[in-house]
């Protein structure tokens, strides 16, 4: 069976949201060491650290209800996902293909904003500089 394309994000968790997320996803989070954004080793040595079979947690120093953890996410990629994305489309006034890019634009937002003489062919994901085709043939490819 073949998985939907994947894409990691990055994304910004408070403590209690970070256990929540370890503790729900403990094979993603098992082993891990997450320090604060406004982490300083001298003054501020606090870290977050999971067990190796991900089930427990400790967390090293003191914490406070501002302090901001970033956690790499791996997640399928969706119609209605925010990417930066490469649209390949056929106008009926021309008889060829042109590209146009999107810095942050859904799969879904693409589709609805093309007007009537433009037909979406494929649409690909810039992952770090290379392009991996998401959609072809008015659906998501796996």
């Amino acid at each position: 069976m073949t998985e939907m394309v994947k894409i990691k994000t990055k994304k910004e968790m408070t403590l209690s949201e970070l256990i929540e997320y370890g503790f729900k996803n403990p094979k993603k989070i098992k082993g891990k060491i997450f320090k604060p954004q406004s982490f300083d080793s001298f003054w501020n040595p606090v870290d977050v650290r999971f067990s190796d079979d991900g089930c427990a947690v400790n967390v090293n120093g003191s914490v406070t209800d501002e302090d901001v953890y970033t956690v790499e996410i791996e997640e399928p990629i969706t119609e209605d996902m925010e990417l930066h994305i490469v649209e390949r489309y056929i106008s009926r006034y021309e008889d060829k293909h042109r590209y146009t890019s999107y810095l942050k634009k859904s799969i879904k937002a693409v589709l609805k904003d093309n007007p009537a003489h433009m037909e979406t062919t494929h649409i690909y994901v810039d992952l770090n500089g290379e392009l991996v085709l998401i959609w072809k043939n008015g659906k998501l490819v796996k």
